[in-house]
């Protein structure tokens, strides 16, 4: 156990230092630009947000969005190991699938995931209506709908 810490040490050096660390700026860069376009095209075309459950659409339409996100996770996916994988061959001549997958997940597709949705979801907000929250005292009614003091007339 006692080895555990300088052996983790020296492997986030030896990845997160020297040749091509642009990849950890490239990745998440690469992950958010794709999850920009897509979020746009998914507002653009009234789509829910990215992995927003929906128990009023058919069979039939659930699997043609589960295929589509799979899609879309899997171009991300490839292009971040794809990069990890040019990464441990150019600077450390091998290659780790498994670590470039873990890399890949953290540094691409979570990313990606999360701000998928975000776009939709504010891309989709309509323009120039400002939201009515219930909890907010409404200052044409006043409290509780009595007049403009909140107090009944």
């Amino acid at each position: 156990m006692s080895d555990l810490v300088p052996t983790l040490t020296a492997f986030a050096a030896d990845r997160f230092d020297g040749a091509l660390h642009a990849r950890l700026i490239v990745q998440p860069f690469a992950a958010v630009m794709l999850a920009l376009i897509d979020g746009l095209s998914d507002a653009d075309q009234h789509r829910s947000p990215f992995l927003w459950p929906s128990p009023y659409r058919s069979r039939q339409d659930r699997n043609r969005r589960l295929a589509s996100v799979l899609r879309s996770i899997g171009k991300v996916l490839a292009l971040a190991l794809i990069l990890d994988l040019a990464h441990q061959y150019i600077a450390l001549g091998l290659i780790d699938l498994g670590e470039a997958l873990l890399i890949a997940v953290v540094l691409a597709v979570a990313p990606y995931v999360a701000l998928r949705g975000l776009v939709t979801r504010f891309a989709s907000e309509p323009r120039g209506t400002p939201r009515r929250h219930a909890s907010r005292r409404d200052h044409t009614l006043g409290y509780r709908g009595h007049g403009a003091g909140g107090r009944p007339e």
